[in-house]
């Protein structure tokens, strides 16, 4: 996927691009369309994460391994569905 992690652990991003971004101009040049997709797709599975154009997580204490197999398992469901 045209995609890199920014960050990783409890808070982190996904930001929709085929090279790291490394500054505001290469941020700016991501596939916004795509990040908002992912958003949506995110929403309509019951995985609620902030709203903006890259893809953010937050794990905080008072997720479980369930709602972080949801998230997973939902990004592997959206990232197969891109490849497709």
């Amino acid at each position: 996927l045209p995609a890199h992690t920014v960050g990783f652990g409890v808070k982190g991003a996904v930001t929709w691009s085929a090279t790291p971004v490394r500054n505001y101009r290469d941020y700016k040049r991501t596939d916004f369309g795509v990040a908002e997709l992912s958003w949506l797709w995110g929403v309509n599975r019951g995985v609620l994460t902030p709203p903006g154009l890259d893809e953010q997580w937050l794990v905080s204490l008072a997720h479980t391994p369930d709602d972080m197999a949801t998230l997973v398992g939902e990004f592997a469901e959206l990232a197969a569905a891109l490849r497709a």
